[in-house]
This record gives structure tokens, C-alpha cells and sequence, in this order.
């Protein structure tokens, strides 16, 4: 069997409040905002980008790791290389 996780409202909302004016900015334009938990958004070594087409309309985020040197795509809860933000 499976086994599923569910993420609490407050979790996500919570996560969102405590990020930077700009990541959050970048997560509510890409419709990201489930992944504000990420531990990614908290680390020195993650670089964060808001991709868009020519005409603007259509926008996409990527999340860079320095540590791995890749992109990351789902949402990370610990990380061994992590390095909060001063």
C-alpha cells in the first residue's frame, strides 16, 4: 500500500508568511504556493528564478540546488546539505 501525506493549510500559509518578500512574490505569481514548505526556499545555497514567456503571460518558477548543482521539482523536507538564510 501507498502511503499519503496531507498537508495542513495553516503549514503551507504559515511557510509562506515567513519567506522573502521576493520568493513569496514568485511563488503566488507561478501558483506555487504548496511548496512554500520547502526547506529550498530557506537556503543560502538554492537559487530561485521566475521564468516568462515573451508576452508575459505565461510564468514558471525553477528552483536551482548549488549543493546538487540541479534543478529541484518536488518539495524538500530535510536536506544535509542545507544552509539557512542569514
Amino acid at each position: 500500500m501507498e502511503k499519503t501525506t496531507t498537508q495542513e493549510p495553516d503549514e503551507t500559509g504559515n511557510a509562506l508568511a515567513a519567506l522573502s518578500p521576493e520568493i513569496k512574490s514568485i511563488l503566488v505569481d507561478c501558483d506555487l504556493t504548496a511548496m512554500a514548505p520547502s526547506r529550498c526556499f530557506e537556503c543560502q545555497l538554492a537559487t530561485v528564478l521566475q521564468l516568462s514567456s515573451p508576452d508575459g503571460v505565461n510564468n514558471s518558477a525553477v528552483v536551482h540546488c548549488g549543493a546538487m548543482n540541479r534543478d529541484i521539482e518536488v518539495m524538500v523536507r530535510r536536506c544535509t546539505a542545507f544552509r539557512p538564510r542569514a
